[in-house]
């Protein structure tokens, strides 16, 4: 399985090169293990997968549980193609963060705009 990884201001990034699927997603499992850390944001970078089974979600969502228990947060960049329609259709979206930058920060200041923009909104629907 390849795959390139790096630590950077608290940020673990894992930017697979291929697949993730039944064959290779136990090892991907003893390499996300082995490197993450207590309160780091992850990212795992999709953008160059080009296949992904159920084998390969069910690791995403072990991932997810894995960071969770670390109090990480888990993000997943940019699934493309196929990788994103098998997302879709698994509801995916609704369990993952996805974003299709790594700047985290950028993320986290459209949350917070997305979130005072709503606040505003259930003022002005409630006065």
């Amino acid at each position: 399985m390849e795959m390139t990884s790096k630590i950077e201001n608290n940020i673990f990034t894992i930017k697979l090169l291929e697949s993730l699927h039944l064959h290779n997603a136990q090892d991907f499992k003893y390499f996300f293990n082995a490197r993450v850390e207590k309160s780091f944001d992850i990212i795992i970078d999709l953008s160059s997968v080009h296949y992904i089974d159920e084998i390969g979600i069910a690791c995403l969502f072990y991932c997810h549980e894995v960071a969770f228990m670390h109090d990480s947060k888990l993000f997943i960049h940019k699934p493309m193609g196929e990788v994103k329609k098998i997302m879709q259709i698994m509801n995916c979206y609704e369990s993952f963060e996805i974003i299709d930058h790594k700047n985290l920060n950028v993320f986290y200041d459209d949350q917070e705009n997305v979130l005072g923009e709503k606040a505003k909104y259930n003022s002005l629907k409630v006065a």
